[in-house]
């Protein structure tokens, strides 16, 4: 990851979104989205990153391993930002 281009706490939300959520389309309505802008935040979140947070090659989308690791921070994250 590129230290200057750090994952927004809008990406990060999106990101917790989907895997509570279990699909893009349920977080999408969640958040007051398009399944698309989910979409796209998720790819978003990914390239900033420099790793593959979903498999997408299964219904529902499921985390790798990478992901169940950044799902970890994500929640750490945003707990903390809640706080303050």
């Amino acid at each position: 990851m590129n230290p200057s281009s750090r994952p927004s706490l809008r990406l990060l939300e999106a990101f917790l979104s989907v895997v509570e959520n279990k699909t893009m389309s349920a977080a999408a309505a969640g958040l007051g989205m398009s399944q698309a802008a989910v979409s796209q935040a998720i790819t978003q979140l990914e390239e900033t990153l420099g790793v593959t947070l979903f498999d997408r090659s299964v219904r529902p989308p499921a985390l790798t391993l990478v992901g169940s690791s950044v799902l970890r921070s994500a929640r750490e994250v945003i707990a903390r930002v809640r706080e303050w």
